[in-house]
């Protein structure tokens, strides 16, 4: 088996797998995902669905590593997370999608840590939304042991950060976390020096973000607007202004977000 495997590494090893993760919930007593449609109001458990398709190896005990997780969790499951980095260091986004269905819900389970996202950040291949979630989960719930992450991501030119700006909308809008503590993590990342990147996450998250039809701004979405309006000057960014933020900028409305919204207008075109 030994001689196998190794003889399967010198001619390539094992291709990149479509990996990361779809949104879903369960209604009634039928389980969704959100692309097909939108949960009806008070439906309150939502998941993590992995997504991981990878061409069989003809290794029976590598294929298995490969095999696409389950999103449910059953009682003694995951109980060894902590060596999925080792086993696959240089697929980090693989570990990740196995990180996925014990993300959201950890008490009373195994979890998901800040020392198996560390490992993630010290790990090689591609990056997308798998290990985006994670990173956003910890810049939600942890932002101690998360914003340090993100600069070491940052720094190694590796930081997914359309993705975690995507996800960090998402587990605002669909899981219910709340907005002002990702807000001040970004804030302290931005001052760390990692501004270009927080503008790029920013600039994912504003459009879902922001208030929408029949939503009124509030004062997390001023901060958020204004965090953005001042990191994009930092990095001098240019660019599509988001929707919600031009209609608020072209408006005369006198408020704090109207005004951070010219702002944030005015530095991008």
């Amino acid at each position: 088996a030994a001689a196998q495997a190794a003889a399967w590494l010198a001619g390539g090893g094992l291709p990149d797998p479509e990996a990361g993760l779809k949104w879903g919930y369960m209604e009634g007593a039928t389980d969704y995902l959100f692309e097909e449609r939108e949960p009806s109001p008070g439906v309150a458990y939502v998941r993590l669905v992995p997504v991981l398709r990878a061409e069989p190896t003809g290794h029976d005990l590598i294929d298995e590593l490969l095999r696409e997780p389950r999103s449910w969790r059953w009682d003694g499951h995951g109980e060894s997370m902590d060596w999925w980095p080792a086993v696959l260091p240089s697929h980090r986004e693989v570990v990740a999608v196995n990180y996925l269905p014990h993300l959201l819900y950890q008490w009373n389970h195994a979890g998901v840590y800040p020392p198996y996202l560390e490992a993630l950040c010290q790990a090689d291949g591609p990056v997308g939304d798998a290990t985006a979630i994670a990173l956003a989960y910890f810049l939600s719930t942890d932002a101690e042991r998360g914003v340090p992450l993100l600069l070491r991501m940052a720094a190694r030119g590796d930081l997914p950060a359309a993705a975690v700006g995507r996800q960090l909308t998402h587990l605002i809008r669909r899981a219910g976390h709340q907005t002002r503590p990702v807000v001040a993590a970004l804030a302290v990342a931005a001052r760390e020096g990692a501004y270009e990147q927080v503008w790029e996450i920013l600039r994912a998250m504003l459009p879902g973000l922001l208030p929408g039809e029949g939503e009124r701004p509030n004062v997390t979405h001023t901060e958020a607007v204004t965090l953005a309006a001042d990191v994009a000057t930092w990095a001098k960014a240019g660019g599509e202004v988001p929707a919600t933020v031009s209609a608020y900028a072209m408006s005369k409305r006198t408020s704090r977000f109207a005004r951070e919204c010219r702002r944030l207008r005015t530095q991008l075109t």
